[in-house]
């Protein structure tokens, strides 16, 4: 499937590209974790491929922590042309040359897992969906600030009613 991916996107590119021929833990070039990253319809489905995307932007960080600043200020002005972000390259530059001190402390998704369910709902398609949308909010706030005592605003609860009614009976937990 990454060759499919990265032959489509070489195409689009209109540039030539190096097939993966074996399987298991490897380096590979830009086009082909992009095509890694993309691999869809496979077991797992879509949290599959959130994985492998993790994964990639793991190894890419790993990487970065052992290039020098030059390198990471070149690579940040070859692309900085082709990225779409409300920072500029004088920011990320500055950010770049703090890399070493950067670390992913977790790679969990939201909705959490153990408070989330899929399921096809009407015309709405496949869905991600959270069991209790007030649970997985409190559950944020204590991943990202510490804080075991965050009580949900009236938004939310009002939300996560909405997804209640919209979900039941579609959902299986």
């Amino acid at each position: 499937h990454l060759n499919n991916y990265q032959l489509c996107i070489a195409e689009d590119l209109k540039r030539s590209y190096r097939p993966v021929e074996s399987t298991g833990y490897q380096l590979l070039d830009g086009l082909q974790a992009t095509g890694y990253c993309r691999i869809r319809y496979t077991a797992g489905d879509d949290f599959k491929r959130a994985e492998r995307q993790r994964e990639v932007l793991s190894a890419v960080a790993d990487q970065a922590k052992k290039a020098s600043l030059p390198q990471l200020t070149e690579t940040a002005n070859a692309v900085f042309d082709e990225v779409y972000t409300s920072l500029d390259l004088t920011e990320i530059v500055e950010m770049l040359g703090n890399v070493t001190n950067y670390y992913i402390s977790d790679t969990a998704g939201f909705p959490q897992e153990n408070n989330r369910a899929t399921g096809t709902i009407g015309s709405k398609g496949s869905c991600v969906i959270p069991v209790n949308l007030e649970d997985n909010v409190r559950w944020l706030h204590q991943f990202l600030f510490d804080d075991y005592d965050y009580e949900p605003s009236a938004r939310v609860k009002e939300c996560s009613d909405k997804i209640y009614s919209d979900t039941n009976g579609y959902i299986k937990k």
